[in-house]
């Protein structure tokens, strides 16, 4: 036993002699013997210049002033660390530094440069945000890096973001890629692919837009990429989508960011098809540079003196875009009208952009193109009529935003439901099959839901649309002239009568469908009529100075079968093709009547002080049929309307206050009649009562309803 016992003693001493011997003769020789090396420090020059492998869990340290120069192919296995923020690495032509899995690469104060090749097998980077690469050096493999920055591939005082923003994309290749806040201005387009999430800093709604003299504010909060003015701008071009009406000089789109997509011959073409959830842009402001295109007058801001054809993304197969800012763009978000995509999703996004020359056919959101499961919600457009555009989507939802217009074509299965629509207001049906329902709708210069077909096909152009518990609000009185500008008597007139069109092919379901008259700073002060319906607009040809004619939309005809009865049927009824009505009928009960109240503070008179005097009647129908004969609305002693300055600094208008009518709860169509004292002039006007107690009289209209002069047809 003893015996063995010292053997054993023997050849642990053989063995750890050698083991040293070897760890000296590896010393001695640098990079011959590194099997056996578990830690490596350079702290002067180390040039590699045969091919060589680290083993797995190797450190290597590159102290302050070491420097390791790569000319061969050198590979480092898994699970290596390579220190070199103190220290430097240059890889030269032919040389390449391969990084195995979980091998991390500390960089920090000196970028790796050369114009080697850098690989990674799914290894790691930990870097400051600053440049930690030159820009010869080429990038290769798959990186498992939380986040990457543009920062990393910014040569110094650049003044062209797109590159390194898509360097850090390519980096990537799917995951985050961070825009730290501040300014990245960019002369050509951003190229983001399936499955990276571009994200700046939160924090990207500011006041004004961003650009010129707001620029500096604008970086305090939020991530900014803006277009600049170049003459070697190198964004990517793309047709205009069908229907877009530019000017000949506008006959394409510049790209700002594109997704999932590049440039072919003659279009844009998707570069992974069919890409599922994953993709996504967030928290960034999208900007053009006020100087570009001659956006402003240099020596006007205000002066606007062409519109600019810039689009902020375009997209194509599913993406998210989220709490993104636009500012100044044309147009903010484009999908790809012929690709398919589903899950398309726009949430929490701003455009604050054009408004002169703008509307000439493109929308702020064209979300067209076939796909189910749309989402586009707390979204908001402050400057344009054309905000969002459906084509060919298959089901979705568009929710709580705020916009004026929607134009939804050749769609199945669409709810547009509580969201906050003002000033010109319309939701454009055409041959779709849509929910409309619980949304506020100033009233404005045009209908708030227009519904019609395409052709003259019953079977294939239909619609068919439900509306139901919409607040068609008619904004009565100062805030007309504080929003819009001009006179309150001329934007008075330029309201449109009707809430809603609808052509003989559609098919429509009404449920507690109302206007609502608010006044200045008393919104929540409501008075409820029926709506008023139009069946059709009416045309004409008209030719301008160049010589060109073209079709021009003059003014509306009535629906006369719905209107007459639109106290009662703007609670419930259908209506069919041939605008055959399905609804109730006048109930009988007592007709009540209409009492005159001198001037009240809560209605503007719109001709001001010399507006003259004026006598009120009223009369009720039934079915579009009168009830007796006219009744005066003037009490005793006071035998005329004459409007007078109150206190709050303008010129009163006119209340009349509705009495009776309650056996049906105030639901009536009562005619008023207006005759001026001093001229002769007579007018009347038809009001759906649909539980208002109190009607006002600007001059103009009655909740919206114009009043019509028969002078001349008594």
């Amino acid at each position: 036993m003893k015996k063995i016992e010292i053997i054993l003693s023997l050849i642990g001493i053989v063995l750890s002699f050698n083991l040293a011997a070897m760890e000296t003769e590896a010393e001695n020789i640098g990079v011959e013997r590194r099997d056996f090396l578990q830690e490596v420090v350079i702290d002067s020059t180390y040039v590699l210049n045969e091919n060589d492998e680290y083993h797995a869990n190797t450190v290597m340290v590159i102290e302050r002033g070491g420097h390791l120069v790569i000319n061969a192919d050198i590979v480092f296995k898994n699970d290596c660390i390579i220190d070199a923020r103190c220290g430097k690495i240059t890889i030269n032509g032919g040389g390449k530094l391969s990084l195995g899995k979980n091998t991390l690469l500390m960089l920090s104060r000196y970028p790796l440069e050369g114009s080697g090749t850098l690989y990674g097998d799914f290894a790691r980077v930990d870097a400051p945000v600053k440049r930690i690469f030159d820009a010869t050096v080429e990038i290769k493999g798959n990186w498992s890096v939380d986040r990457a920055y543009p920062q990393w591939f910014a040569p110094a005082g650049t003044d062209d973001w797109s590159g390194p923003i898509n360097k850090a994309i390519e980096f990537m290749r799917c995951g985050e890629v961070f825009l730290p806040r501040g300014l990245y201005p960019i002369k050509g387009t951003i190229f983001v692919k399936t499955g990276i999430h571009l994200v700046g800093a939160s924090g990207n709604s500011v006041g004004g837009y961003v650009g010129k003299k707001e620029v500096d504010s604008a970086i305090n909060f939020c991530s900014v990429i803006q277009a600049c003015d170049d003459a070697n701008n190198s964004f990517v071009t793309a047709g205009l989508s069908e229907g877009d009406d530019l000017p000949e000089e506008y006959n394409c789109k510049q790209l700002m960011i594109v997704v999932n997509a590049e440039a072919a011959a003659d279009s844009i073409d998707w570069v992974s098809q069919y890409p599922t959830q994953g993709t996504v842009v967030r928290d960034i402001c999208v900007s053009v540079d006020p100087q570009m295109y001659k956006l402003y007058d240099p020596d006007d801001d205000a002066a606007y003196v062409s519109p600019v054809n810039m689009c902020g993304i375009f997209f194509s197969g599913a993406a998210e875009f989220r709490n993104v800012a636009f500012y100044q763009c044309y147009q903010a978000i484009v999908s790809d009208d012929d690709a398919y995509s589903d899950l398309k999703k726009v949430v929490g996004c701003a455009y604050n952009g054009i408004e002169k020359d703008a509307d000439c056919g493109a929308y702020v959101f064209d979300l067209s193109g076939l796909g189910d499961g749309l989402i586009f919600s707390h979204n908001i457009v402050g400057s344009r009529d054309n905000a969002l555009k459906l084509n060919k989507c298959m089901g979705g939802k568009i929710f709580s935003n705020i916009l004026r217009g929607v134009y939804l074509h050749n769609c199945r299965g669409i709810t547009f439901e509580s969201n906050h629509m003002e000033e010109n207001t319309q939701v454009e049906i055409v041959k779709s099959s849509v929910s409309v329902k619980n949304n506020y709708m100033e009233v404005g210069n045009r209908p708030s839901i227009n519904i019609h077909s395409e052709g003259n096909s019953y079977e294939y152009d239909r619609s068919v649309v439900e509306i139901g518990g919409n607040v068609h609000n008619f904004v009565d009185g100062k805030r007309l002239v504080d929003n819009y500008g001009g006179s309150l008597k001329s934007r008075l007139e330029d309201i449109c009568e009707y809430d809603v069109q609808i052509d003989r092919n559609s098919v429509v379901r009404i449920d507690n469908e109302y206007r609502y008259r608010t006044f200045i700073d008393l919104p929540h002060l409501s008075y409820p009529q029926g709506i008023k319906m139009s069946n059709g607009g009416i045309y004409e040809e008209r030719t301008d100075e160049e010589g060109k004619t073209e079709t021009v939309l003059v003014g509306y005809t009535p629906f006369g079968d719905f209107n007459e009865r639109s106290h009662l049927l703007s609670e419930k009824c259908n209506i069919r093709p041939d605008f055959v009505i399905e609804g109730r009928s006048d109930e009988p009960g007592s007709t009540g009547g209409i009492t005159y109240h001198m001037a009240n503070e809560w209605v503007e008179w719109a001709y001001g002080e010399d507006g003259g005097k004026y006598k009120y009647a009223c009369q009720f129908y039934k079915d579009g049929v009168p009830v007796g004969a006219p009744v005066s609305c003037m009490p005793a002693g006071k035998p005329y309307f004459e409007s007078v300055v109150g206190a709050r600094g303008y010129a009163y208008g006119a209340m009349l206050y509705v009495w009776g009518l309650d056996n049906v709860g105030k639901y009536a169509m009562v005619r008023l009649l207006r005759e001026n004292e001093n001229t002769g002039q007579s007018w009347y006007v038809d009001v759906p009562l649909a539980g208002s107690r109190n009607l006002y009289d600007n001059g103009v209209s009655v909740a919206g309803f114009k009043w019509i002069e028969t002078t001349n047809n008594k």
